[in-house]
């Protein structure tokens, strides 16, 4: 988890504030909360995609990094970080577009996406979307 962290500093998409906050006991607190997900699951962090998407005139292409994707035959759970303080309302209603695509991707790999959620770091809190 650590690592992922790291990378997501590097990457831009933390703060070097945002990765102070990241305390070990937050860090204990995200892996007590996920771990129900993760049993008897192959897990891929930061798994990358690419796919064209349909748009008014033409397609688009789609390029994106999927945080936490869970694998269990050919069903997939996704779990996207976020870091924020905002309600379960309004995190479901800014994020998720992003994880519908997220979705498509993952069922255009040929799986069944049973769930999708958000893990806020601010509220230690698994929001289904």
């Amino acid at each position: 988890m650590r690592e992922q962290l790291e990378g997501f500093l590097a990457e831009g998409a933390l703060t070097p504030e945002q990765f102070d906050q990241l305390r070990p006991d937050l860090l204990a607190a995200c892996l007590s909360t996920l771990s129900p997900l993760l049993r008897e699951g192959q897990i891929l962090r930061e798994q990358p995609f690419l796919m064209e998407a349909e748009q008014p005139g033409g397609f688009l292409l789609v390029q994106g990094k999927i945080d936490l994707l869970i694998l269990r035959g050919r069903e997939a759970v996704i779990v996207d970080y976020k870091f924020s303080a905002h309600s379960d309302e309004q995190l479901r209603a800014l994020y998720a577009p992003q994880l519908d695509r997220y979705a498509e991707a993952v069922r255009r790999a040929g799986f069944e996406v049973k769930a999708a959620y958000l893990y806020t770091f601010g509220g230690n809190r698994l929001i289904p979307v």
